[in-house]
């Protein structure tokens, strides 16, 4: 869910060189993030370096492994980046990871996670946000496109 409440797509990055996890302010229900600041977490990536200030519960779901399962997990929260500017909405650190099972399996090129392996993705592979919006819209509401979905190369 979004800063409002509302239901929304994210791109999300499985990062095994992160230990926490992060995610945009935009992206984190307001009503779920910290008051209190904290002192400030550094971090270091490849854009460039930013520190977080407070951590919030973050809800999403991951459709592409489990349709149904909600996952919940306290996160440290970005405000010094928009959805425009940031590559990634949330960036799933080694911590999530290991609490829920996920493993990043880099010989195969795949990413496993409650019971199903899934393809890694290459970057900008689904970069507009409409499409992407459209995309899961359309399979979430057409019963015979997920059945399709399912059949495809599995």
């Amino acid at each position: 869910k979004d800063g409002k409440g509302k239901k929304r797509v994210s791109r999300i990055l499985c990062d095994s060189g992160t230990t926490s996890s992060i995610a945009l302010k935009d992206v984190v229900d307001k009503a779920n993030v910290s008051q209190y600041k904290t002192k400030p977490v550094r971090w270091q990536t490849m854009g460039g370096t930013f520190s977080t200030r407070r951590k919030g519960l973050v809800e999403f779901s991951l459709p592409e492994f489990n349709r149904r399962k909600k996952i919940q997990w306290s996160m440290h929260i970005d405000e010094s980046q928009t959805r425009s500017d940031a590559q990634y909405d949330i960036i799933l650190g080694t911590d999530i990871m290991n609490e829920i099972g996920m493993d990043l399996l880099f010989s195969e090129n795949n990413i496993q996670w409650d019971g199903v392996k899934r393809a890694m993705l290459n970057q900008g592979t689904l970069e507009d946000p409409a499409a992407v919006e459209l995309l899961y819209a359309v399979t979430e509401t057409s019963p015979r496109l997920r059945h399709l979905h399912g059949n495809c190369g599995h």
